[in-house]
């Protein structure tokens, strides 16, 4: 099996709007280094389509674990709304 590093560097970069990267210049962005950037930028900013190509670029599990260690803990009702997006986004999976 390939390692997660290797597989990624073989896939084919996402291709991001300048609308989710307004500040950088995605021709610049390394990918694999700013992969935790990447997916909570586009995951807050992007559109479905660039979610699921963020998705199928880094893996399922790379941005559930990214996704969920950002999530601050709280009893507020976003959180608990917040929470429960997240798993329903990721039961398919």
């Amino acid at each position: 099996m390939l390692s997660l590093d290797l597989q990624i560097i073989m896939k084919s970069v996402p291709k991001i709007s300048t609308q989710t990267f307004w500040d950088i210049n995605p021709d610049s962005l390394c990918f694999q280094e700013a992969a935790e950037w990447v997916i909570l930028r586009v995951f807050d900013k992007g559109s479905l389509q660039e979610v699921l190509q963020v998705r199928d670029y880094y893996g399922s599990e790379l941005v559930k674990e990214t996704l969920t260690s950002q999530i601050s803990i709280t009893t507020s009702p976003q959180h608990f709304i917040g929470q429960g997006i997240v798993s329903t986004f990721f039961q398919g999976f």
